[in-house]
């Protein structure tokens, strides 16, 4: 079938998936250490670590959703990586719910 991914395929979209995923958690812990000490709330370098970790999962969101990528590949990756359809990875709006309309950190 030409919409099925070949096996060596499967493996590196699931490695690349596991990488940014693994980059999401590292920029979100640097991101918490970061903001333990309050007098970092306002410098610039807590907005790097936000969008460190808001571009590796939008990176994840691009490879499972299917807007504007391969629908095979999408639901290749929902099934063997058990994503739900309500998951905040296919949810554009999840980023607003997470940091609130004002940039703040809910």
């Amino acid at each position: 079938m030409p919409n099925e991914i070949e096996l060596l395929h499967q493996f590196i979209l699931i490695e690349e998936v596991c990488v940014q995923a693994n980059l999401a958690i590292l920029a979100h812990d640097r991101l918490l250490e970061f903001i333990s000490d309050k007098s970092n709330h306002q410098r610039r370098e807590v907005w790097g670590h936000i969008q460190s970790f808001l571009s590796h999962a939008a990176m994840i969101s691009k490879y499972v959703g299917t807007d504007q990528g391969c629908r095979a590949r999408a639901e290749f990756l929902k099934t063997a990586l058990a994503v739900e359809d309500n998951s905040p990875l296919l949810d554009k709006m999840s980023v607003i719910r997470v940091f609130g309309t004002n940039g703040s950190l809910n």
